[in-house]
């Protein structure tokens, strides 16, 4: 089959016009994501416990309180960072270069380059970088990467590969229909980059953190009441509720799952 690719000449300017082929990283910015740490369940709790501590005058306790909260803080926002850092460079290691035909020449380049029109060859191992359209040949693709699905999807030609996806068997020519955030993994990885929605894990540990929560609750409703049947004095009794409060908390934990969130 015979078609006609784009000049560079047009392809630099569907480049400058439409951009990189590429979705976009959301910025990181460490002192957010460490004001962030001190605005969740377990950070409520060690705060209140901290000016519980203060009020109470014991000083001692409240720079050990003070302190955990802030390791907590800066130990979840550290190894978000450092996951940040490993994916990025994972990322970049794994840009495919690509078959183009362009000013009447098949030549490999970067696939962030790619812009819509590029007439592409696609063969067995590829891995798509944009969305597709079919103009001459079978392929045999593993969608399973953006539909979950682990059967193989065969297509010919006048349907659509999407990016993500990996050619498993066949070779065909097609014409870049959509790139970078316009393309639909592109659609799906923007609005999951701008989603304010926790994760499962974000989730998990929540649940776990209020049932625990929960349980000093009942405890201290039990030492209370047993506190007034014996007489004794309640305010006595505050700093050691606290510090109850504060051990059931686990400070390691949110650090150890964030870390293991972005990893997931």
């Amino acid at each position: 089959m015979k078609v006609k690719g784009l000049t560079q000449a047009e392809a630099d300017l569907r480049l400058k016009k439409d951009g990189l082929n590429q979705v976009p990283e959301p910025e990181f910015s460490f002192w957010k994501e460490f004001a962030g740490k001190l605005w969740n369940l377990s950070a409520w709790i060690l705060e209140a416990a901290l000016l519980l501590e203060c009020a109470l005058g014991k000083w001692i306790q409240s720079l050990f309180v003070l302190l955990m909260l802030l390791f907590a803080a800066y130990n979840g926002a550290t190894q978000k960072k450092k996951s940040r850092k490993v994916l990025s460079s994972i990322s970049q290691q794994l840009t495919p270069v690509v078959a183009v035909l362009r000013d009447d020449r098949w030549q490999k380049i970067d696939s962030k380059y790619l812009v819509v029109g590029d007439i592409v060859n696609l063969q067995k191992g590829d891995i798509l970088a944009a969305d597709i359209d079919l103009l001459d040949g079978n392929l045999t693709l593993d969608e399973s990467s953006i539909t979950g699905e682990a059967k193989n999807v065969h297509k010919k030609a006048g349907a659509t590969a999407f990016a993500g996806t990996t050619v498993m068997d066949g070779e065909a020519l097609g014409r870049v229909s959509a790139t970078g955030t316009n393309s639909r993994s592109g659609q799906t990885i923007n609005l999951i980059n701008t989603s304010a929605a926790p994760g499962h894990l974000q989730q998990l540990l929540t649940k776990i953190i209020y049932y625990l929560c929960l349980l000093d609750g009942v405890l201290t409703v039990i030492l209370l009441i047993a506190a007034l049947i014996r007489g004794e004095n309640i305010l006595e009794m505050l700093p050691f509720l606290a510090m109850m409060f504060i051990a059931s908390i686990p400070v390691a934990m949110p650090s150890t799952f964030a870390l293991s969130n972005s990893f997931e």
